[in-house]
């Protein structure tokens, strides 16, 4: 068991190194992509009208938001479920044999 919560918390560890390698990337590139319009995507171009149309009228906090990629949610999402899987993991550590027994048996 101890191989395992050893194995969840790489996983994590590595998905938060990745998750900040390109959150760095994007972050500093994003204005050169969008010049050359590598990026040019429908939720990018709403966010630039949002962001030059909002001293003159209200704008959904959406377009207001600068849009993060995908694989940036995905990798968060699975960092949590690992995260909670940990959690479970320990907590099962914790629990003495002897009262497994007697509850089940």
């Amino acid at each position: 068991m101890n191989t395992e919560i050893s194995l969840i918390l790489s996983f994590i560890l590595v998905l938060h190194i990745a998750i900040f390698i390109y959150g760095w990337f994007t972050a500093r590139y994003r204005p050169m992509m969008l010049k050359f319009s590598l990026l040019e995507n429908d939720s990018e171009r709403l966010h630039s009208i949002g962001m030059h149309y909002q001293s003159l009228v209200e704008v959904p906090q959406e377009f207001l938001e600068a849009p993060t990629p995908i694989i940036i949610k995905e990798a968060k999402r699975i960092e949590l479920r690992l995260m909670i899987e940990a959690c479970l993991v320990a907590l099962a550590g914790v629990i003495p044999s002897s009262l497994i027994a007697v509850v089940f048996g």
